[in-house]
């Protein structure tokens, strides 16, 4: 395991590096800079601005010198905030991320383990259809429609939940719904097909045929692997949810990372841009590691292919 843990870090390592410097040169070599204005600037201006933020020097050394200082946690000063550090404006976006994504999280796990569960145990019955018409529609619908229609009808046309914000409980529901609704869709489709998958091995008929309930076997038997193959899928769903979404807190008007990663790409704000994607790389990569050590503790042939 110590081993997997190693191995498992350097490669998380490589891909963070990997995908910092691949932003930074995409978001540099992109059309437009962040002080483009309609009136032009004289180049003694253009000039003094550019040397004030660093612009001046080649791409290379700003990389080089954004990465130094990014490894002592100083992420540098926002273009579109000059009085805020980006470190000081992630601090106050991530836990309102993190708020949204753990009751997206939590609500997708809640429902979606235990209808995969009975959809994959009553295979085409009556509820089995339903609820894979159900997931299909969740997983067709794109989110903005989605948000859309909830704020239609419990905001304006019910009057029961706030529209947008994020001042209290009241103003997670339609967020949160919005949010975990397609992950509720995947976790649901993979624990049905686990299900299905365990409930035709051998051992499980030899239950059956030992006198073991129906429920005896489902949840005594069947349920220890069949959870297995949803842990995999944890790891890039617990990361995109805890994280935020780019399109729901942009819509709900929603002060997290999403909504300020989107705002600083639409005005080239470099220091914000890399800030955000750092943050965002960093936990997918914690997370999925994080994934495949508990899958590797879960499934002890998975400890058995690594080691030599």
């Amino acid at each position: 395991m110590l081993e997997l843990s190693l191995k498992r870090l350097l490669h998380s390592l490589l891909v963070l590096s990997l995908l910092m410097m691949a932003v930074f040169f995409l978001v540099r070599f992109a059309p437009g800079g962040p002080f483009d204005t309609d009136r032009v600037l004289p180049a003694e201006v253009q000039l003094q601005i550019e040397r004030r933020y660093g612009l001046d020097a080649p791409i290379t050394h700003q990389f080089g010198r954004w990465a130094w200082a990014s490894l002592s946690g100083d992420l540098g000063t926002s273009f579109q905030h000059p009085d805020r550090s980006v470190s000081e404006i992630l601090s106050t976006a991530l836990p309102h991320s993190l708020a949204l994504g753990g009751i997206a999280l939590l609500a997708a796990l809640l429902i979606g383990v235990p209808l995969g569960i009975y959809s994959g145990a009553s295979r085409n019955a009556l509820w089995d259809r339903w609820i894979r018409l159900i997931l299909l529609s969740s997983v067709s619908l794109p989110g903005f429609l989605v948000a859309s229609l909830l704020v239609w009808l419990f905001s304006i046309q019910l009057s029961w939940l706030p529209p947008a914000l994020w001042e209290g409980p009241s103003h997670w529901i339609l967020p949160a719904f919005t949010l975990m609704l397609r992950p509720m869709a995947l976790i649901t489709r993979l624990m049905r097909g686990s299900v299905m998958d365990v409930l035709g091995q051998d051992y499980i008929r030899t239950a059956h045929a030992k006198g073991l309930s129906r429920d005896a076997v489902l949840w005594r038997h069947a349920l220890r692997n069949a959870w297995i193959p949803c842990i995999g899928l944890l790891g890039p769903v617990a990361a995109h949810l805890l994280t935020g979404s780019f399109l729901v807190e942009t819509l709900f008007q929603i002060p997290g990372m999403g909504r300020y990663f989107v705002s600083a790409v639409l005005n080239r704000d470099y220091p914000l841009v890399m800030g955000t994607t750092l943050v965002f790389g960093l936990l997918l990569v914690l997370f999925n590691a994080a994934t495949e050590l508990l899958l590797a503790w879960a499934d002890p042939r998975l400890r058995t292919r690594s080691s030599p």
